[in-house]
């Protein structure tokens, strides 16, 4: 009889405030990012970035459980490599991580670069003769680090952060380091490593960064995310950040279709 007493009542709660299905299903996601300014990183202690911003909304308007954590990239990558419900950002979206990932994007187009130190001279019109120097410096589970692999290099080093390599090539520990337009003047800017001291050795190719979502999570979640990127490049919100970050930076970040695209500016590197 004690038991039914408290049934009762408990049931008809229920009944008159039923759970919100959707909200209770719905998974925390662990949401990923590294050191790569100026799209993800870490000012007066705080994760920022302009794909920051943009993963920030997606999860405001996908009402997404989680916070976003700066870990290293091989850490974060191997997290989303293996487990459900994590969020990864921004990742190059290759050939070889297509079918490994869910995606959201592209966010971004850049430009892969090696970069050298001035006065080492180094210029190739492939990028492939690259196979030619002592040592290129790389970031571990990097996109690129993958495609020198992948290309046949065996000079390769791998570290664990950008501006591990970027110290390595300007100590001469390295004699490449593959980035891109759009990072490595921000990083040596940051950290007071002279600009000046490095030069374009040559062109790798144009990468589209997105927005992974690791496999074993709900479809609805991947949907979600997608539509409301879709939204976002529609609705002026991209535009937005785009303005806002450019005015930051100091350098042209502009609209092309659903993408972000970087113009030259102070940290141009030739």
């Amino acid at each position: 009889m004690f038991r039914v007493m408290i049934f009762l009542p408990l049931l008809t709660l229920f009944l008159l405030y039923p759970l919100n299905v959707s909200a209770v299903s719905r998974p925390r996601l662990r949401v990923l990012t590294c050191e790569e300014p100026p799209t993800n990183y870490m000012e007066h202690g705080r994760i920022t970035g302009i794909s920051t911003d943009i993963v920030r909304e997606l999860m405001r308007r996908t009402h997404s459980k989680g916070v976003v954590q700066l870990w290293p990239w091989s850490r974060a990558y191997n997290t989303a490599l293996h487990e459900a419900n994590v969020v990864l950002f921004t990742a190059g979206h290759t050939a070889r991580r297509d079918k490994l990932f869910y995606w959201v994007g592209p966010l971004f187009k850049k430009r892969w670069i090696f970069l050298a130190r001035r006065q080492s001279g180094y210029h190739f019109s492939d990028w492939h003769l690259a196979r030619e120097v002592k040592s290129i410096v790389v970031m571990r589970d990097d996109a690129r680090a993958q495609l020198l692999c992948e290309a046949g290099f065996r000079n390769v080093i791998e570290v664990g952060s950008h501006l591990q390599a970027l110290r390595m090539l300007a100590a001469g520990r390295a004699d490449l380091w593959p980035t891109s337009d759009m990072e490595a003047a921000l990083i040596a800017r940051q950290n007071g490593i002279p600009w000046g001291c490095f030069s374009r050795a040559a062109v790798i190719k144009d990468i589209y960064p997105a927005i992974i979502i690791s496999k074993g999570t709900a479809l609805k979640v991947v949907h979600d995310w997608q539509r409301a990127w879709e939204a976002m490049s529609g609705d002026g919100s991209l535009a937005a950040i785009a303005r806002r970050w450019s005015q930051k930076l100091k350098i042209d970040i502009h609209l092309q279709g659903r993408m972000l695209v970087f113009g030259g500016g102070p940290g141009a590197v030739e």
